[in-house]
């Protein structure tokens, strides 16, 4: 009798369990878990469950592991397994999760999160260089460490150029560039001056951190090359030359 009893037990739990994986539980791919320099449009991606034609998913994406702030997106969409965020903010962490719906609804996935990319990368000119001309392009990258993952999902950049730490001074300058244009000329900077700049990135709901600043000095002296000090029989037409600089004398 008791055998039977614990016959009968074992038959109502697999038969339960059976009815509780009639729709599997999706398992997340990627971004993988906790991580980091994300687009403010990731697509973020599960695998395949199986199921009939119908089968949706209901993805949730939020700033808080609760998925109950302003910000959440909660949406259901039939059969497609990823899906591209829009305007995320600049350095937030954000939690996402998954599950599927085939006449019944399964589990919620695992909840993993990200965080998305909060700084420019700059390139030229190099940090504390000096002898620039004072006419020098700033350039920045388009790409964020690690692996130079291109940015996207983004409207605009933002650059400053001062001589002042704080970027508040009279020669501020200042301008906004579009998502392809990463570098910018200078015109008639002073000679002997220490400038500093800086860039960031920006969309219609919010920008990024100014990076970290850089800072260059402007030429201020001149090397004489030739003609040689105290040359004579100098010809009359011949260059002369000042840093790589040609004159005519």
């Amino acid at each position: 009798m008791k055998r039977s009893l614990l016959s009968i037990l074992f038959l109502v739990i697999v038969s339960v369990l059976i009815a509780q994986e009639r729709v599997y539980t999706p398992t997340l791919k990627s971004p993988e878990n906790n991580g980091i320099n994300q687009m403010p449009n990731v697509t973020i991606s599960w695998y395949a469950i199986t199921g009939s034609l119908n089968l949706m998913y209901q993805v949730q994406l939020d700033t808080t592991m609760l998925f109950n702030s302003p910000l959440k997106v909660d949406t259901t969409q039939l059969l497609l397994t990823g899906y591209t965020a829009h305007e995320l903010l600049f350095g937030q962490v954000y939690y996402w999760r998954v599950r599927a719906i085939d006449g019944e609804t399964s589990g919620w996935s695992e909840t993993w999160n990200f965080t998305v990319f909060n700084t420019v990368e700059l390139s030229k000119p190099d940090a504390n260089a000096v002898d620039q001309d004072p006419n020098v392009s700033i350039v920045w990258l388009g790409t964020i460490t690690p692996n130079k993952k291109p940015i996207t999902g983004i409207t605009h950049y933002d650059y400053q150029i001062d001589t002042d730490t704080n970027f508040n001074s009279p020669n501020l300058i200042a301008g906004t560039t579009g998502i392809t244009v990463l570098k910018v000329p200078t015109i008639n900077l002073y000679f002997g001056q220490k400038y500093y700049w800086r860039v960031r990135a920006g969309h219609h709901l919010g920008n990024s951190s100014y990076c970290p600043y850089r800072m260059f000095t402007v030429i201020d002296k001149f090397t004489l090359q030739t003609p040689a000090n105290n040359a004579n029989k100098v010809r009359e037409g011949r260059p002369l030359v000042l840093n790589g600089a040609l004159l005519r004398v």
